[in-house]
């Protein structure tokens, strides 16, 4: 579903997957994305393709359950998510400059959830069905940039968490990586 945007920028786009309707705010799992490129449409053709590999890689993951599309945590896994089965979508990166691909290179070998979870916990988890997470993080000409969002909504915590992970900050050009992951059944 495609939902308001509540950035209003080119390139920007809201999409709600809604894994039961009758139960829409209960299951639906909120993103957002921005795409980048010369024109409109091509900010809009890499967003999607920046969704589809994160997120929507996860969902059918989730909904497959076929190791196809996403990678299995399960709730005791320690790179996983504690207390929750967790599924993993792509990891997708993009920059300028010589180290333009290090901040996916470094997210593509560690385990990212552990580096939120505290963080998470500690806020309370929304809902026992299953919950979107998505991580953003880079950094361009010195500045860094870390958002974690939970079903749609930033949550402070694990932003400033993600921020303070050690992550490859180059110092010109810029690095970036995006990916989602769907927290299911508690333990």
């Amino acid at each position: 579903m495609l939902g308001h945007d509540h950035e209003g920028s080119e390139g920007h786009v809201d999409l709600t997957f809604v894994l039961d309707t009758d139960r829409p705010e209960q299951t639906s799992l909120p993103d957002c994305v921005s795409g980048f490129g010369p024109t409109p449409e091509a900010k809009l053709e890499r967003a999607v393709q920046m969704w589809a590999t994160t997120t929507g890689a996860a969902v059918l993951e989730m909904l497959g359950q076929r190791g196809r599309h996403g990678a299995h945590f399960p709730a005791r896994d320690p790179d996983g998510f504690p207390g929750r089965h967790a599924i993993l979508g792509g990891i997708v990166g993009w920059g300028a400059g010589p180290e333009h691909s290090s901040v996916q290179r470094w997210a593509a070998d560690r385990a990212l959830l552990p580096l939120i979870a505290p963080a998470l916990t500690a806020d309370g988890l929304p809902r026992q069905e299953p919950i979107g997470v998505k991580l953003f993080f880079g950094t361009f000409h010195g500045k860094d940039t870390a958002e974690v969002r939970v079903n749609g909504r930033t949550s402070e915590a694990a932003s400033a968490a993600l921020l303070t992970a050690d992550w490859p900050r180059p110092p010109s050009g810029g690095s970036y990586a995006r990916t989602y992951a769907v927290l299911v059944h508690p333990s």
